[in-house]
């Protein structure tokens, strides 16, 4: 099989070219020449991008003029960015390899998005040019960096919108593919050098292995590579249907169990919680094993009784509360907790809440979802409850003013005393026993006369009734009727 054939038949294995366009990375090396000079001739809509890293005086603009020139002569569209990647490199504390790759995906993606933009297309592709020589450098210096599956079978086929067509091919059948059509290429001569851990395996490892063994370790270890990535396929998959078994909702966050969680095998746990990070924060950027580790370790601890936050990379934290694990950003914890509190069935706000409850109010709470509602109830045998409507005696109003309110604007040394109790906590003691989250119990919603809690919706009353069981006591305890004063919250439902 031609090698554009087998290139052809690799990427429809993997479906790497069912797009609408695809961007082009192209050094000008005999790499890129040759992925650039295959999909040109299989007909892929192309345009290729070309960086120039400035750090090879003369060597780099030779480079771009190689790359313009070919794109000239086939009618490809040309695109070139220029960065001064050594000195950016020492600006951000970073080898100029890294750097220049970080500017190089950079202005990919950029490109990609653009064109997509302009031209109205949905997938737009980044096709890189690693090859099977690759593949085996990069197996070995992860491996001997303690890498698991994942940095073994790496580079993959495709990563997101990044391809890599040319995995199936040896470097040398490129150079040959190049020279058999005539078409020029730019030498790095410093890959010939054993300056770099990669290039000590391409140039001094590599070729020692072969002599003493016979074998050439190239595509023994793309061998190897194939059979791990099919293991890695079957434990991925296994993750998915793990992360959905784990995973909850807390109102925008995503959550998983702790019980759920724990009950995988280790492989899958630490996949999971990858998995939780990568869907919240959209990549893996600087999550290292420390911090899965310390994830591990706070999602498979006893539990704490309250909230729990630990530190993770760019000021994120990682969240533990009863069986709840989750990640959130920066400046984030607060409306986490809320959020947390509220699924615990207890109405949260985000300002210093309060409003006097009068007969006939009806309002939208500020910066909330929630409206409130107050009547007065002639007959109380057609009453409808929810689990945010209280009842009460009329004559509760003339002992003085009911307001709406949380103990931002108020404090949390009110005394709450549950209907039928003999004795009473303060706010905060029964917040903390509840196992509200510390950072929400300011933000919780109750109703309070003068220093007494009268009722703390999703949580109890110290008066009159919420449900039918309650108002049977309700009722039993009193020895007269009357009017009954409604107090109801309701969330809006978007349309």
């Amino acid at each position: 099989m031609e090698l554009k054939d087998r290139v052809l038949e690799f990427a429809g294995r993997y479906d790497l070219l069912g797009c609408d366009a695809v961007i082009a990375g192209c050094s000008g090396g005999p790499d890129s020449m040759a992925l650039i000079d295959i999909l040109r001739e299989a007909g892929v809509k192309l345009c290729c991008v070309h960086i120039n890293h400035n750090l090879r005086p003369g060597d780099c603009d030779r480079d771009e003029a190689l790359v313009r020139d070919y794109c000239k002569a086939k009618d490809i569209p040309f695109i070139t960015y220029g960065f001064d990647v050594a000195s950016l490199a020492a600006a951000d504390g970073i080898s100029e390899e890294t750097e220049g790759r970080k500017l190089r995906y950079k202005a990919f993606e950029e490109t990609a998005d653009r064109i997509a933009s302009e031209e109205g297309y949905a997938d737009v592709r980044i096709a890189v040019a690693h090859h099977k020589d690759d593949v085996a450098e990069t197996m070995m210096m992860n491996m001997f960096r303690g890498s698991g599956l994942e940095g073994l079978v790496s580079p993959a086929p495709r990563s997101g919108r990044v391809i890599r067509p040319l995995l199936s091919c040896r470097k040398s059948e490129l150079i040959a593919y190049l020279d058999g059509k005539g078409i020029a290429y730019a030498t790095d001569h410093t890959n010939s050098e054993a300056c770099c851990t990669r290039n000590e395996w391409r140039n001094v490892i590599f070729p020692d292995i072969e002599k003493e063994t016979g074998r050439n370790p190239v595509e023994a270890l793309n061998r190897t590579y194939g059979l791990l990535a099919g293991d890695l396929d079957y434990i991925n998959a296994a993750s998915e249907q793990a992360y959905a078994g784990c995973a909850v909702d807390i109102g925008r966050y995503k959550a998983l169990s702790v019980s759920a969680l724990n009950g995988l095998h280790p492989s899958i746990r630490s996949r999971v919680i990858r998995k939780l990070w990568l869907e919240r924060f959209g990549n893996l950027t600087d999550f290292e094993q420390v911090n899965l580790e310390d994830c591990l370790g706070l999602a498979g601890a006893e539990d704490p009784g309250g909230a729990t936050a630990l530190d993770m990379p760019f000021a994120r934290k990682a969240v533990r509360h009863g069986d709840y694990f989750c990640f959130c950003g920066r400046g984030e914890e607060e409306a986490l907790f809320r959020l947390i509190a509220e699924q615990m069935g207890l109405l949260t706000c985000e300002g210093a809440l309060d409003v006097e409850i009068k007969p006939g109010i009806a309002i939208n709470l500020p910066d909330s979802d929630i409206s409130l509602k107050a009547l007065i109830i002639e007959n109380s045998n057609e009453l409808e409850y929810n689990n945010y409507s209280w009842f009460c005696p009329e004559d509760i109003l003339t002992e003085g003013r009911i307001t709406l309110t949380c103990g931002r604007a108020c404090g949390l040394k009110a005394k709450f005393t549950r209907a039928g109790a003999g004795t009473g906590k303060e706010l905060r003691r029964f917040f903390t026993d509840l196992k509200v989250p510390l950072e929400a119990r300011d933000s919780v919603i109750f109703v309070r006369q003068g220093d007494r809690v009268l009722w703390i919706p999703g949580a109890g009353h110290a008066e009159g009734f919420t449900g039918g069981k309650s108002k049977e006591k309700f009722d039993g305890d009193r020895d007269s009727t009357g009017r009954l004063l409604k107090i109801t919250l309701e969330r809006q439902v978007s349309l």
